[in-house]
């Protein structure tokens, strides 16, 4: 597995329950590579969430 998507994966199982809705791994292929995304609602909320390896929280994901 890669280890970018292994970690996330790691992310993904130590989220609290009830934190985050519909968690998921988003994965799509970007020129020559895979990028691996982790996403997520915020409960009460229909907005998205995208986790951010650098900061280690969820930033909300803003669409051109």
């Amino acid at each position: 597995m890669d280890p970018t998507r292994a970690q996330l994966q790691r992310i993904l199982e130590s989220l609290p329950p009830g934190e985050w809705l519909n968690p998921y791994i988003f994965t799509y292929e970007e020129e020559t590579r895979f990028v691996h995304v982790l996403m997520a609602t915020k409960p009460g909320t229909t907005d998205l969430y995208c986790y951010e390896p650098d900061t280690g929280e969820f930033e909300p994901l803003i669409l051109p």
